[in-house]
């Protein structure tokens, strides 16, 4: 009986220890699949609904500060495509991109109310890199890609704002996750989540007012504009396991972010000035933007392909933007020191989606 059980015991310790070894947590691991010849889409959808809640302007040189009275609301939305083919790739990690810049559409609308008027103003959005083709090209000694147009040179002051990582793949950690797993982000990261792929020149088709300015900054429309300056702010991670998709075991990943930007839109300003503003006797000494972002967003990895398949972010958004002028009538006899001030509030929503192309 005795040796029974002695030859028994052995085979009862591993019963009982099989539940402890199936309810371990199993690791997962980002790794990137994109293989030489994968082509794929990367379509951008962006959404943003602002409140005009004030304009004011400022007397520095006196202490004097009054309200305009203008109020209102903006609604733009706006569609974004790329087509990538990777031409070389190394375990995965694409070497070299052949990015197809294919088209940005969307509208906007302005409801702006001022005492004793209302306007309403509308625009349409395209980018000026339709139809190029830019070729990323991974650079080991800098981590980075470097990146030149293919075919048809285009202006080369795009490329620099430019990035290859449309699909987020360098806001993931390389060590293996758990649920819960959580890990913070850099403030360039950061900034891929709320500008995928880069400074997508964003613009509005036309620069024949206020509305359409505002835009050409930043304001209701290119992310990236806002966040070309100092960011402070922090983002995080969090692994949340997996979710069946379409048939598909998915990564989740939550990201949760606090950015604030503050950037100089001089420049712009200058080139997207009204007629009317630019007859006014005033000197523009400067003009920025300040840009604040609270929200969170999904991320859904697909394991077994080595990509993001979708993203998700929504936050609430503030934005001031700040006008500094030398303004009077008699400008050349130093005149006076103006500022102006337009506030805005209200949501942003953004969608990132991996498309397979049909044609």
């Amino acid at each position: 009986m005795m040796r029974t059980i002695h030859r028994l015991l052995p085979l009862l310790l591993a019963a009982l220890a099989l539940p402890a070894t199936a309810g371990e947590p199993v690791a997962d691991t980002f790794r990137q699949g994109l293989r030489e010849g994968a082509e794929h889409e990367w379509v951008l959808r962006l959404k943003h609904d602002l409140e005009i809640v004030d304009v004011v302007q400022r007397r520095e040189d006196i202490g004097a500060e009054v309200s305009r009275g203008v109020r209102g609301f903006i609604q733009n939305e706006a569609v974004y495509a790329v087509r990538d083919l990777v031409l070389a790739d190394d375990d995965g990690h694409p070497t070299r991109i052949r990015r197809r810049y294919r088209n940005c559409t969307g509208v906007g609308k302005a409801t702006i109310d001022q005492p004793g008027s209302r306007g309403r103003l509308e625009l349409q959005f395209f980018t000026p890199l339709r139809g190029a083709q830019v070729i990323f090209t991974w650079v080991p000694e800098e981590n980075d890609y470097g990146r030149h147009y293919e075919g048809v040179d285009g202006p080369e002051i795009h490329l620099a704002g430019l990035q290859a990582d449309m699909g987020l793949a360098g806001t993931l950690t390389t060590e293996p996750v758990e649920v819960g797993s959580a890990w913070d982000l850099d403030l360039d990261q950061a900034v891929m989540l709320l500008a995928p792929g880069g400074n997508l020149q964003i613009w509005p088709k036309e620069l024949g007012n206020i509305f359409h300015r505002n835009v050409y900054m930043g304001v209701g429309g290119n992310n990236a504009e806002l966040l070309d300056g100092e960011v402070t702010g922090f983002a995080r991670a969090t692994y949340q396991g997996r979710r069946e998709v379409d048939g598909r075991s998915l990564g989740v990943v939550a990201f949760e972010l606090d950015v604030s930007s503050l950037a100089d839109k001089t420049l712009r300003y200058q080139r997207a000035m009204p007629r009317e503003e630019r007859a006014n006797p005033t000197i523009l000494e400067r003009a920025y933007m300040s840009f604040r972002v609270q929200g969170s967003g999904e991320l859904l990895w697909d394991f077994e392909a080595g990509h993001a398949r979708k993203y998700t972010f929504t936050g609430q958004q503030h934005v001031n933007g700040t006008v500094a002028k030398t303004s009077g009538l008699l400008v050349q006899e130093g005149g006076f020191p103006v500022t102006e001030e337009m506030q805005l509030q209200g949501d942003m929503s953004l969608e990132l989606e991996y498309v397979v192309p049909q044609d």
